[in-house]
């Protein structure tokens, strides 16, 4: 019904019935549209909603229609018109002599290709053989093709599990790095109080020192006696000292953090005779690494 015209039931076409498109959406053949307008009869012949025109080209062409219309005209004009008549019988083939290699129709079948030496088969065999044909002579494009694409979605996987390892990753040394400013940090204040220490160690130190001048100065047994004895005392406030400052420092340095092989812990380390040692981790209760 959408292919003929409201007024005369006419097919369109791209003459006298070619299709217009009133305002309303409907769609009349030009034919009737000039009719109707002569007539004064401007009125939908569907909705009978009201339009103004004063001559049929006022109205515009239903071109989406008359595209369909050629549509529909080329799919009924080429259905089956690619098989060949027979030039002997002029009717269209139906079979084909595969041992003649020929195009053949009922009648030739029956008349010239009756011989059991002939191989007959229908037009619809024919076709059935060309397309396997064909499909196998394209498998191994598609093969290689299928091959291909199963490497780039394998590198994809791969791609996708390093992405998920680096995130992981970056995650693992955010939290290193938030680690070592902190264990920075403290190292810092560290120093600052070791610097004092310096400065306390050397005005003490200061004492020592004058009383071995003392003692290189003097001349008599009585002098010498007494800056022996300066001297002595000032060399045991020199050790209690140092023996203060080691547990002191035995103690800040037992709090720096270490890290390896993903292993947080804290070395043990010890002052022994004014110089700090270092001891190795156990990993599973072995020394990984000899002393250093």
């Amino acid at each position: 019904e959408d292919t003929e015209c409201l007024v005369c039931f006419s097919k369109f076409d791209g003459e006298e019935h070619r299709p217009r498109a009133l305002p309303c959406g409907h769609t009349i053949c030009t034919d009737c549209l000039e009719t109707a307008i002569k007539a004064l009869i401007k009125k939908c012949p569907k909705c009978r909603k009201v339009y103004s025109a004063s001559n049929v080209n006022q109205i515009p062409i239903n071109f989406n229609l008359e595209s369909v219309m050629k549509l529909l005209s080329i799919s009924k004009t080429s259905k089956g018109t690619d098989l060949p008549e027979c030039a002997e019988h002029q009717i269209q083939v139906s079979h084909r002599c595969s041992t003649h290699k020929a195009w053949i129709c009922q009648s030739c079948v029956q008349e010239d290709h009756s011989s059991e030496y002939c191989k007959i088969i229908t037009v619809t065999e024919e076709l059935n053989v060309k397309k396997s044909a064909k499909l196998d002579q394209t498998k191994p494009m598609l093969n290689s093709f299928e091959e291909t694409y199963k490497k780039i979605d394998d590198c994809k996987k791969q791609c996708k599990e390093q992405i998920t390892e680096c995130d992981e990753d970056i995650v693992r040394l955010n939290k290193e790095i938030q680690s070592k400013k902190t264990s920075k940090l403290q190292l810092e204040e560290k120093c600052a109080t070791l610097d004092q220490k310096l400065d306390s160690i050397k005005g003490k130190r200061s004492y020592y020192d004058q009383a071995v001048s003392s003692l290189k100065a003097s001349e008599t047994i009585k002098d010498v006696s007494q800056c022996s004895l300066k001297l002595q005392n000032e060399a045991e406030k020199l050790k209690l000292i140092s023996l203060e400052i080691e547990k002191e420092l035995e103690s800040m340095l037992r709090t720096v953090q270490f890290q390896h092989d993903d292993l947080l812990g804290f070395p043990k380390l010890s002052v022994r005779d004014g110089r700090t040692h270092l001891h190795v981790l156990q990993v599973n209760g072995i020394y990984k690494y000899p002393p250093a």
